[in-house]
């Protein structure tokens, strides 16, 4: 008898070091299912994220193109020319014509010996150039 109660000890023991380690492998898959579960939400919201974006890029895109055509449009020059011809009422010149410009103040030409005296130093230096310019030729 004494054999069946020791032996249902152990059974006890057996079974409660059992259960610890079923509860220890029943966590361990817990944390896992819990680490694949976020690894979906991140990619889910990385997913949004990418599609938003494409979007977003996909306008920047048709922005791009309308932006480029009123470009060209603007800096074609036939268009320049009918919008001076018809709205702003210009005319181009042809080699026949003369046009002469009125100026509010007329150019004025001035010297140096005219508005002030050339320094005695420096007329001396311009002499000596003069001399050794002269010699060398």
């Amino acid at each position: 008898m004494e054999k069946s109660v020791r032996t249902n000890r152990k059974e006890k023991q057996m079974s409660l070091g059992s259960k610890i380690e079923y509860a220890i492998v029943g966590l361990c898959v817990f944390a896992v299912l819990m680490f694949i579960v976020s690894n979906y939400v991140e990619l889910s919201q990385l997913a949004t994220e990418n599609s938003r974006l494409k979007d977003e890029l996909a306008q920047l895109v048709d922005m791009e193109k309308t932006l480029e055509a009123k470009q060209e449009q603007i800096f074609n020059l036939e268009e320049i020319e009918n919008k001076a011809k018809n709205e702003l009422g210009m005319i181009k010149m042809d080699k026949t014509q003369i046009c002469y410009l009125e100026l509010q103040s007329p150019d004025k030409l001035s010297t140096a010996s005219a508005d002030e005296e050339v320094p005695q130093i420096v007329q001396n230096a311009i002499r000596g150039l003069n001399i050794v310019v002269e010699y060398l030729n």
